[in-house]
């Protein structure tokens, strides 16, 4: 553990030294925050004290689901959460900010009805008839449109930017105010999903790059799938959708340890020489740190690099770089 959260601090100074390279500025097309959009106290806050239902609660799996409105700024969710704990409880909690509205709520697949649940505050307490036994799969379905990030990365939000061709550019940032964001999660250390099954749909002209490993990107005539898997606990602000017209560099790091694997830089369209020339400095970072600090702990996923319209954060296996 001590290993991996000294890799995800040198992942952010990284993430900080190589964004003073940036090759593209983003066009700040990312509107203020509105009056109707503010997300309350309990979702800006992370971690903290631990409510009622989700005390001894742990995270087993995450499958997450998301679709979108470039237009109109829309985001559409489907979240499925595995959760378990020692012991039933009266009621379940999950955390989502309010600024959504909640089109369902279903436990182990049964409907809730609407005066079952309420999310008033940015905590979605569910209430079912009966008492709720250990695992239980809770499945939220949601649209909206979420917190804009006064300053990303250092305010937190989902950036509906446009890359310089007028290209849709969005970018998840939310280290500070946490996943409830823009998912149902638990938002605190012990909320980590141990897996994770992400789906991101998007036009065909677009890509999305989040964490882990690309499982496969199925297409219909207007839009693609990526399904993006994680092998390994993700700290949950770390979770990332990253969408624009990307194209990728991939390279193999053959490690000191004697094991092999991926590098992927994701980047905008015409920087293909400059980010070749950022992907050839990496090999020799990893290096270093493994020596100093032990074997890169992500190999089995990948080493991911991708292009934002903001500055930078070291969001597991898909670090951001502006």
């Amino acid at each position: 553990m001590e290993c991996i959260r000294a890799w995800q601090g040198l992942l952010l100074s990284t993430a900080v030294a190589l964004s003073a390279c940036t090759t593209t500025q983003s066009s700040n097309n990312t509107p203020a925050a509105t009056p109707g959009e503010l997300s309350t106290a309990y979702t800006l806050k992370s971690g903290g004290e631990i409510p009622r239902y989700q005390q001894g609660v742990s995270v087993e799996h995450a499958e997450l689901h998301f679709a979108f409105d470039f237009d109109k700024q829309q985001l559409f969710g489907n979240t499925i959460l595995t959760l378990d704990a020692a012991k039933p409880a009266k009621a379940v909690s999950v955390d989502l900010d309010s600024v959504f509205t909640i089109d369902g709520v279903w436990l182990n697949g049964e409907a809730i009805e609407p005066e079952q649940f309420s999310n008033q505050q940015g905590e979605l307490v569910i209430n079912p008839a009966n008492e709720v036994t250990f695992p239980v799969s809770v499945q939220v379905k949601y649209h909206g449109h979420p917190r804009t990030p006064p300053n990303a990365p250092w305010d937190g939000g989902v950036m509906w930017d446009k890359t310089p061709d007028g290209s849709p550019w969005l970018a998840t940032a939310v280290q500070g105010e946490g996943c409830d964001i823009f998912w149902p999660c638990i938002d605190q250390p012990m909320g980590e999903p141990k897996t994770a099954d992400i789906y991101i749909t998007v036009p065909n002209n677009l890509v999305a790059a989040s964490n882990g490993v690309l499982v496969e990107t199925t297409s219909t005539a207007n839009e693609s799938t990526y399904h993006w898997q994680t092998r390994s606990a993700h700290n949950t602000y770390g979770i990332a959708l990253n969408i624009a017209p990307y194209e990728k560099i991939e390279d193999t790091y053959q490690s000191i340890y004697g094991n092999s694997y991926p590098i992927v830089y994701y980047h905008l369209p015409g920087n293909t020489e400059q980010a070749q020339a950022l992907v050839d400095e990496i090999p020799a970072m990893l290096t270093f740190f493994e020596r100093m600090i032990g074997p890169y702990p992500f190999a089995d996923e990948k080493v991911g690099v991708v292009q934002t319209p903001h500055l930078g954060m070291e969001h597991q296996t898909i670090n951001a770089y502006g």
